[in-house]
């Protein structure tokens, strides 16, 4: 086995452990849509979407 610098080490350890998270991940992962998941505010309307389990999200919403 050759010797590796330690970034050779990390960058191979980590593609490998994305593989392996990639493996676990499910296939179908769907998003559904709900149109009462939109919000009207000042600076614009922001609609949000709900998951299989059910969490309802808002994403790209500016907070700073």
């Amino acid at each position: 086995m050759a010797n590796l610098t330690r970034r050779e080490f990390l960058k191979t350890t980590s593609m490998a452990a994305l593989a392996f998270a990639a493996m676990g991940l499910p296939i179908d992962n769907k998003v559904f849509a709900a149109g009462d998941l939109s919000v009207k505010t000042r600076y614009g309307t922001f609609n949000g979407f709900v998951d299989k389990q059910g969490v309802k999200t808002w994403l790209g919403i500016p907070f700073a």
